[in-house]
């Protein structure tokens, strides 16, 4: 498995547990009635090092919240939160991942019909893996 395949199975999973019953992606689904979290990788940059190759790669989490209540965005920062310290508890726990830092938060569309907000959050994620053996 690819060192990135692993940080996003690493970060999905964190993400499922801290923000239960929101449900986790990494396949958007266009239709859906629930609160949801879709993470995908960004753009992705690397710096050779003789052996080892030092990589940051953009996570981008698509936040939807779906609720009746009128407090969207006070529910939206609350699950931002939840992402936030999931995110920050995985830093030293995740095999080559070095660091995750928060890049910016985009901006807040909402459709009022449904109630709904949308928005992108994007963290900045560094990595460093064998160039012989990517596995390592």
């Amino acid at each position: 498995m690819h060192k990135i395949e692993s940080i996003m199975v690493a970060i999905t999973n964190a993400l499922t547990s801290a923000m239960q019953p929101t449900v986790v992606e990494r396949t958007p689904v266009y239709k859906s009635d629930k609160t949801r979290v879709l993470i995908r990788q960004g753009a992705e940059t690397t710096e050779g090092e003789g052996a080892f190759t030092d990589a940051v790669f953009d996570l981008v989490i698509t936040q939807v919240v779906l609720t009746q209540s009128t407090q969207l965005e006070v529910l939206a920062n609350q699950y931002r939160g939840d992402i936030h310290k999931a995110l920050m508890a995985l830093q030293g726990k995740v095999p080559g991942m070095t660091e995750i830092s928060s890049y910016r938060v985009g901006e807040s569309e909402i459709n009022s019909e449904q109630p709904a907000l949308s928005r992108e959050l994007v963290y900045q994620v560094r990595y460093r893996y064998n160039t012989q053996d990517p596995s390592l």
